[in-house]
């Protein structure tokens, strides 16, 4: 897990209180934190069912962290992924904001507690799922490709890493 990316990213302030991306879920299109405490029954409820949704994202962030790394770079190393996610977490809140609210709208349409406060249409909740998928998919390849890994405090002089020992370059995105 990264400890770095937990409590990022709120549900809502009244559930999370304040966040240090001051990114809240419930400013997604369709999530609201009503939904989810319709899911699970009181408030210690909504916070543990939020922390599952948040750990099931941030594992999925990080392969898709290190997929998209090394379509830009060499950078093989978990341990060199990991500092980078960390050192450039503001960055990527954004992208981690969409995978969470994917998250969320798979697990609205998938619960078995179903009702009146929590029957959305499936149909609409999966093209919802799929628009934030896509938008994190977006944000995560233009971050990367923002990111400066020779000013990188990640990798040190004991490295003995040369420039083009991870640098790869792609085709530009735009």
């Amino acid at each position: 897990m990264i400890d770095c990316l937990k409590g990022l990213i709120g549900l809502s302030a009244n559930v999370s209180g304040i966040v240090p991306s001051g990114l809240y879920c419930d400013a997604l299109p369709d999530i609201s934190d009503t939904y989810i405490t319709k899911l699970v029954d009181g408030e210690d409820g909504v916070k543990q069912l939020y922390e599952e949704i948040e750990n099931r994202a941030i594992l999925k962030f990080r392969t898709h962290f290190v997929r998209e790394i090394n379509e830009a770079h060499k950078i093989h190393d978990m341990d060199k992924c990991t500092c980078l996610i960390c050192e450039n977490k503001e960055l990527l809140s954004t992208a981690l904001w969409y995978l969470i609210g994917s998250e969320i709208m798979y697990t609205r349409a998938t619960s078995s507690r179903v009702n009146a406060y929590t029957t959305i249409d499936r149909k609409k909740a999966g093209e919802m799922r799929e628009e934030l998928y896509a938008a994190f998919l977006k944000e995560l390849t233009m971050v990367v490709n923002s990111i400066d890994v020779h000013a990188s405090a990640c990798f040190t002089c004991e490295d003995n890493l040369q420039p083009n020992d991870f640098i790869t370059f792609r085709e530009p995105i735009i």
